[in-house]
């Protein structure tokens, strides 16, 4: 016998549904339950990306939800007090891509819910630049106290009464393209010890402030939680290394002449004896961080594939604070390594690849141990730059690769 369903519980049901739709509905609209997605621009980070997640939503799932299309390197940081989610694009966002945003939650419940966001954006290029000199440079100023800052040569020079009494390297400087330091004559207008930037909410250290539209010159930014931010560029500010920022800012006074320029022939400029060995450095116009091996007049130079290095050795920590600027070129004389060997395994010797694979290299016997051997087919074993295991274990293993003569000897 089948059954009937009265009409008076058919309603109900059909009314219970729509009640827990519209309720359902109301709840996910409320700042409790849903996400916001916002961009900003500021010359001391540059691009960001701040993600406002309920106050329920861990770190973990926050993480796993923000997704950026195209694929773009960066860093995301996690704002605990916020429950914000913060991407700042390592190289800044690319005027010629329209970028993507999603929020897409790793709850299956909550794919028909709030948790989902898409935000889309592309950037506009603007440049800053007003251009006082292409010449060779010389003081601009010959009485008192000025700031001379070249981003040719990223270098602050501090001149009194003509002549300079300290230099700097730039730590960071704007975009080119995206947000280039403006040049020109400007004056310190007013100082702080750590000025907070309420956009980019981040500290900026012993802020020198050059211009009322935002500009300054400070230390390395970090966010409330003590992160210091990666990225390499700023959208127009300029950045001191720790140390550098504090020594500027006692010498500066208010009112000091400020001028920005890219003398392309300026005579001041980062010395190449200020090079040691194990130094993390770039050049200024360039992104890729090299690590310095000197060993008596040899000089080598390795490409460093990932800011993850400052987990491995605590002493390159923090990875973007410890990179040096340096004039363009003044790596040349710098012989590029790709070998590795662990400190655990000193006769084991590994090719990294560009793209981070690592290599086990072969002799012509068939056999890994090669550093005996290694003087015999052209190479210098003081190439071979020592890792610990958590660095080498960290590249990906490819296929071992046979040791060849050097160029020295196959030529």
């Amino acid at each position: 016998m089948n059954k009937i369903v009265k009409p008076t519980l058919f309603l109900a049901l059909v009314g219970g549904i729509t009640a827990g739709g519209l309720l359902f509905s109301i709840i996910a609209k409320t700042p409790r339950y849903t996400v916001s997605i916002d961009r900003t621009e500021t010359p001391e980070i540059g691009d960001q990306i701040t993600v406002k997640y309920p106050s329920w939503i861990s770190e973990a799932v926050a993480i796993k939800s923000f997704k950026i299309v195209p694929e773009t390197k960066g860093e995301v940081i996690w704002l605990a007090d916020h429950h914000e989610l913060i991407f700042l694009p390592e190289l800044g966002f690319d005027p010629n891509i329209n970028y993507e945003v999603k929020i897409v939650s790793p709850s299956l419940f909550a794919a028909i819910g709030p948790l989902n966001k898409t935000y889309t954006f592309k950037v506009i290029a603007v440049n800053n630049s007003t251009e006082i000199s292409r010449e060779v440079y010389i003081p601009q100023i010959t009485s008192g106290k000025y700031i001379d800052i070249n981003l040719k040569s990223m270098v602050i020079a501090l001149f009194q009464d003509g002549q300079i009494v300290k230099t700097f390297p730039v730590a960071g400087k704007g975009r080119p393209g995206r947000g280039d330091t403006p040049e020109g004559k400007y004056k310190v207008l007013r100082k702080e010890p750590k000025h907070f930037s309420s956009l980019s909410q981040a500290w900026m250290p012993w802020s020198l402030n050059f211009r009322s539209d935002g500009y300054y010159l400070h230390g390395w930014p970090y966010f409330k939680n003590g992160k210091k931010v990666s990225v390499a560029y700023s959208l127009g500010c300029i950045r001191l290394f720790d140390g550098d920022d504090k020594e500027l800012y006692d010498w500066a006074e208010v009112g000091t002449p400020v001028i920005i320029h890219s003398a392309t022939l300026a005579a001041i400029a980062a010395p190449e004896a200020s090079l040691d060995d194990g130094d993390l450095v770039r050049e200024g116009s360039r992104h890729e961080v090299y690590l310095i091996k000197k060993t008596g007049n040899k000089k080598f130079k390795r490409h460093i594939l990932t800011s993850n290095i400052e987990q491995w050795y605590p002493h390159l920590s923090p990875f973007a604070g410890k990179v040096k600027v340096i004039n363009d070129g003044s790596l040349n004389e710098y012989l590029t390594s790709r070998w590795i060997k662990s400190d655990e395994d000193p006769k084991t010797i590994y090719e990294i690849d560009s793209a981070g694979i690592k290599h086990l290299v072969l002799c012509n016997n068939g056999s890994g141990d090669c550093l005996e051997t290694w003087n015999l087919y052209g190479w210098d074993v003081q190439e071979i730059y020592i890792v610990n295991n958590k660095e080498l274990n960290f590249y990906p293993q490819g296929e071992s690769i046979q040791l060849k003569l050097s160029s020295a000897l196959s030529n």
